[in-house]
């Protein structure tokens, strides 16, 4: 499912005039926000590496852990240098810029602390959880079963493959564990406290669009090797809204592949997370929505007149906004992708190097809009019913082993197992 297209005179506005606005909007903004900023809220960095779990695993389980490791760098090759930055830039998104939304900026009130970490090469490898993020609440909550801590887990990527992406969304490890869809866990994992395994954690896959990317990878400190990202600023909003987005739909996804009948503790548990982590999504998600447009981020004047009118009108932020709002970005994206490709195919020709044809069988797109495009058809997906009454990903709506990934083929009518 495609965004909704915008018009001609709003496409070509787009994508020229977004980052001269935001710079203009973040120069003469001088509303307060809140008591403080949200950078403020540097909670902490969990720092992790396997020798440390030796009072929870034996010195060989460990080491076997290692080798399985080195094994599997041999075998399909070290990390993308890019994709293991854009791991940490996220775990400092987290932490330092509120991108997880826990922040209320009109109050500065916390909804939560936040301590995150990246994994683990072994549970980047086996797990496909790239970082994590210990939501604290600080008191028991029963909505989850009176636990003061909540873990997320999340793989990041900087891909615009739709079989990739397609592959992050319905893969969640690579061993035999039996999990809800949208499930992983963390073998070696700590919160502050306790160095343990998490046996079941939400995951989600999250990417940014590049040319965001780009701009914070120059806001890189080289002593600490950390992001300024302004938190504050209209950019910075909007990288949170698009983390946000991705794990909403996300959300909506795994909601949808539960089983009508929540039998099993392990699905009972589930339905009761994802309840409550996508009310907690849905809250920031909306506020952030709210700052957009109290903020005049949006470019184009049609769209910004329309957006400032629905939350006058209905000042709860409107579903009819939120799509607005959201559909606007995939557009930005979308086109900003295009002006890129094109940029980087006319810089090849200089070199006198010869393009790369497009795959047709793995058409790429914008990071961002090619992880909410994939939730939109996998969402679509859960509920088509065949002619026995079996649905198209039935199969995949319990606890079972989700490791195998799979793409949606033959206009969505069908699926294909994807192996990397």
């Amino acid at each position: 499912m495609r965004p909704e297209r915008l018009d001609t005179k709003t496409a070509e506005n787009l994508s020229g005039s977004q980052e001269k606005f935001e710079r203009e909007i973040d120069r003469g903004h001088k509303r307060h926000i809140g008591a403080m900023s949200l950078g403020s809220y540097a909670k902490g960095y969990l720092g992790l590496n396997m020798e440390d779990f030796s009072q929870v695993y034996a010195p060989g389980e460990i080491r076997r852990d290692q080798e399985y490791v080195q094994e599997m760098k041999a075998k399909f090759g070290e990390h993308n240098p890019q994709a293991d930055q854009f791991e940490g830039l996220f775990v400092d998104g987290i932490v330092n810029a509120g991108w997880l939304g826990q922040i209320d900026r009109e109050t500065g009130n916390e909804d939560f602390s936040v301590l995150a970490a990246e994994t683990t090469d072994y549970d980047d490898i086996s797990n496909a959880v790239d970082a994590y993020a210990v939501l604290d609440f600080g008191r028991r909550m029963p909505e989850i079963g009176n636990r003061k801590k909540l873990p997320i887990g999340f793989d990041v990527t900087i891909s615009g493959s739709e079989k990739v992406v397609m592959g992050k969304l319905t893969k969640f490890y690579s061993d035999g564990a039996e999990l809800p869809y949208g499930y992983s866990h963390i073998k070696y994992y700590y919160d502050g406290n306790a160095r343990r395994e998490m046996p079941e954690v939400l995951r989600y896959v999250i990417g940014i669009s590049g040319y965001n990317v780009k701009y914070i990878e120059k806001k890189q400190n080289p002593d600490t090797g950390r992001y300024s990202f302004g938190a504050d600023t209209s950019r910075n909003f909007i990288n949170r809204f698009k983390v946000l987005a991705e794990m909403r739909a996300e959300n909506e996804l795994y909601s949808a592949m539960l089983p009508d009948e929540r039998e099993l503790p392990a699905e009972k548990r589930a339905d009761r997370d994802l309840e409550f982590t996508g009310e907690l999504i849905e809250k920031a998600y909306r506020r952030t929505v709210k700052a957009i447009v109290e903020r005049r981020m949006i470019a184009d004047a049609d769209i910004r007149r329309m957006a400032e009118k629905d939350l006058a009108e209905k000042p709860d932020v409107s579903r009819k906004l939120c799509k607005m709002v959201e559909d606007y970005y995939l557009e930005l994206s979308h086109r900003q992708y295009l002006e890129d490709a094109e940029e980087q195919i006319i810089k090849q020709k200089q070199r006198g190097e010869e393009p790369e044809e497009p795959d047709p069988n793995d058409p790429h797109e914008d990071t961002f809009v090619q992880i909410i495009n994939c939730c939109r058809r996998l969402i679509d997906a859960a509920y088509i019913e065949g002619e026995n009454g079996v649905g198209l990903l039935d199969k995949h709506r319990r606890v079972a082993q989700h490791n195998q990934g799979f793409r949606l083929v033959d206009d969505d009518t069908n699926i294909e197992n994807i192996s990397r």
